[in-house]
């Protein structure tokens, strides 16, 4: 997949312009903060005798299962990954404001300029990776709920 993404930025960097790779990270950044906070209150929501337990750096027995414990971690991924992407666009502005009026940009125009497509290709991958985990999170919370309601259904007209 790094090769993949590597060969394409320098593919396409020829045709990209900074005024497009703006527009794109504003978009990755509202994206990675909306799916940042709406993993949070999911988390918080869901689980707070472990968002309790963590924050008072107790032992607290706040998991009922294996399952649980993997619907957490799934959520804490999705938050570091959003996270990261966060980082990695604050990453990308800085080193753009620190080369992009220097002598070694100047010389390095079409091999600095294919890097960072390849980056900004890998940051897109990563929000993409985290929207879809989220919608089938999302999805699977709804089917786990339904699933619930018509046990319960069953057991009143029993």
């Amino acid at each position: 997949m790094a090769v993949v993404l590597l060969v394409s930025g320098f593919c396409i960097s020829e045709s990209v312009r900074y005024s497009y790779v703006v527009d794109l990270l504003g978009v990755l950044q509202n994206t990675s903060a909306m799916i940042f906070a709406i993993a949070g209150i999911w988390l918080a929501y869901l689980y707070p005798n472990a968002i309790a337990g963590l924050m008072k750096s107790e032992k607290v027995d706040f998991l009922a299962s294996k399952n649980e414990a993997k619907r957490i971690e799934g959520m804490i991924l999705i938050i570091i990954m959003s996270a990261a992407v966060l980082i990695f666009i604050i990453a990308f502005y800085a080193f753009n404001a620190v080369l992009r009026g220097t002598d070694l940009y100047a010389n390095n125009r079409l091999f600095i300029k294919g890097i960072s497509c390849s980056y900004i290709l890998t940051v897109l991958l990563i929000q993409l990776s985290c929207v879809i985990v989220l919608i089938r999170r999302n999805i699977t919370f709804i089917n786990r709920l339904y699933a619930v309601i018509n046990e319960k259904e069953l057991e009143d007209k029993l």
